[in-house]
């Protein structure tokens, strides 16, 4: 049981650091400046699109996505573009 969790747990955060990075990227936005709009430092918002780490409160959540117009409903979908 706990493979499987820690396996989800991979799986989430790849999809929302992929989903991530394809908003900002969308938006043709530096990391940088994502990273400022969402009141984190640039090295935490590589963290974040790298999978290594991601928002730890709802709060820090909702100003990740809102950084890069992403709503949150599309942080986990496989099929974002």
């Amino acid at each position: 049981m706990f493979i499987l969790t820690d396996t989800l747990k991979r799986i989430r955060r790849s999809i929302f650091a992929r989903n991530l990075k394809r908003a900002r990227e969308k938006k043709m936005m530096p990391a940088e400046e994502a990273a400022t709009r969402a009141g984190v430092s640039i090295a935490t918002w590589y963290k974040y699109e790298s999978g290594d780490q991601w928002p730890r409160t709802e709060d820090q959540f909702a100003r990740v996505c809102k950084a890069v117009s992403l709503k949150p409903q599309d942080t986990f979908r496989k099929s974002f573009a």
